[in-house]
């Protein structure tokens, strides 16, 4: 059975990746019906598919609760592909560096086709955090910083114009650009400053900015960014965070094995 508009796509897989996401979110265990109403679909079809994932170790029952976690093989599989990544391997040490110092959320974001995809976070101590879950997927790249940096450094123009043309530029909050011709300039903004700001532009009450991560050949991989609630976001100390990650992204895009040393290639300032 092959998914709708696509004759690459198998459905029963996608439905099986839906499912195993559902785990990426808090409590990370979950019971059939749970399950089923996260998924939206009936809760025979997700016992069906609990039920081939258990057997193939991607999840496990706990006995006592009767609720699934992910499996020995989803634990062995992440291991697997965690010192293969670049990225992930390049920034840890630097994110952990970071958060430790500045006690503020980091999200470090990639382009998966049209969208921006959480693939790593941090979070400091303080009660009131702005988070976005690993594995999260962002399909407006109109709002938020990472998102629109991501969406301004595209190599590829036309994908880049194709995306612009099919957005429905859905308003979060009166910040958020609504349309092209607003998005084309603050996407030259953003190529032009070298960074990129969320100004409440998706969530009312939080502020952030992001800066690129360049790989090897001088192409943009990844954005990190780092926000907070507008009570601790004022402009001087989202400058100053500015200014912070700069450095950061810098030293990751150094790990891999940029050698660009345009200090404009983050705004201006990487110290």
């Amino acid at each position: 059975m092959k998914a709708k508009g696509s004759p690459y796509v198998i459905a029963a897989v996608e439905k099986a990746v839906a499912l195993l996401k559902c785990f990426l979110e808090p409590p990370h265990r979950y019971g059939i019906t749970e399950l089923a109403q996260k998924l939206g679909t009936n809760k025979n079809q997700v016992f069906r598919l609990v039920k081939t994932l258990e057997k193939n170790s991607l999840l496990q029952l706990d006995p006592v609760t009767n609720k699934y976690s992910l499996g020995y093989l989803a634990y062995v599989l992440g291991e697997v592909a965690q010192p293969t990544n670049a990225l992930l391997v390049a920034a840890k040490p630097i994110l952990d560096e970071l958060v430790e110092r500045e006690q503020e959320t980091l999200h470090l974001l990639v382009l998966d086709g049209d969208q921006a995809f959480c693939v790593d976070k941090r979070e400091g101590n303080h009660s009131i955090q702005l988070t976005a879950q690993i594995g999260r997927h962002f399909p407006s790249l109109h709002a938020g910083a990472c998102p629109k940096l991501l969406l301004a450094y595209m190599e590829d123009e036309e994908q880049k114009r194709e995306i612009i043309g099919r957005m429905e530029f859905t308003r979060f909050t009166p910040n958020t650009i609504d349309n092209a011709e607003d998005l084309w300039r603050e996407l030259a903004a953003i190529r032009e400053r070298g960074y990129s700001v969320s100004d409440e532009d998706i969530d009312l009450g939080a502020r952030g900015v992001a800066v690129p991560i360049f790989d090897a050949r001088g192409k943009v991989v990844a954005g990190l960014s780092i926000g907070g609630p507008v009570s601790r976001m004022s402009y001087q100390r989202l400058d100053e965070l500015r200014h912070v990650i700069a450095g950061a992204a810098q030293r990751i895009s150094q790990r891999l094995g940029y050698t660009g040393s345009n200090s404009t290639d983050w705004g201006g300032d990487s110290g």
